[in-house]
């Protein structure tokens, strides 16, 4: 990446100094897109409503934008966002809980508990070893990643980053021996 930015240095400067109209970021010639998404309050009456009717599977994968449609507040259609159809609630978690029920989440909290129990493990097999600064840290970025599930709507690198992490936290406790190894 750093080879990258010096390489683009020269254009990036001249990107962000442009004059007004050839595309400067401070000259008013970049137009950023909005990011918007429901709060969490209007997320979690979306998500009761979807647990009332289907508590067990929610209405499925991907259709957070039909349970929108259907028990979104109406004070949301007196507003500037009336036309929007939001295809994931505030968060990763809330979303879960709509579209993929209670089953779905549970399935989600258990990974979560299996991660910091994995964590435990492993790092206390690991008390006086050279390897434990570097299972901290991995343990501790997989835990963050796996809290952001909970703040911030998920994104295709928050998973890529998030399973990734969870596979070297996962490679450690084998490494440790905290996972014993199985041949098939």
């Amino acid at each position: 990446i750093s080879v990258f930015l010096l390489l683009a240095q020269n254009q990036i400067g001249t990107f962000v100094s442009a004059p007004r109209g050839q595309g400067g970021v401070f000259s008013g010639g970049l137009t950023v897109p909005f990011d918007v998404s429901p709060t969490l309050q209007s997320t979690l009456a979306v998500a009761k409503l979807v647990v009332a009717k289907r508590p067990v599977l929610g209405f499925g994968p991907g259709t957070f934008g039909y349970a929108w449609e259907l028990f979104k507040n109406r004070a949301v259609n007196d507003s500037v966002f009336w036309g929007l159809r939001f295809g994931m609630g505030s968060s990763a978690v809330a979303t879960m809980l709509a579209t993929t029920g209670v089953l779905g989440l549970i399935a989600f909290l258990a990974v979560v508990a299996a991660c910091i129990l994995l964590a435990i493990k492993t790092l206390s097999a690991l008390r006086a070893h050279p390897a434990r600064p570097g299972a901290v840290a991995s343990f501790l970025g997989t835990l963050f990643l796996l809290f952001a599930w909970f703040l911030y709507p998920v994104s295709a690198a928050l998973v890529f980053l998030t399973f990734a992490s969870l596979g070297i936290c996962v490679a450690q406790a084998r490494n440790t021996g905290v996972i014993p190894e199985v041949f098939l």
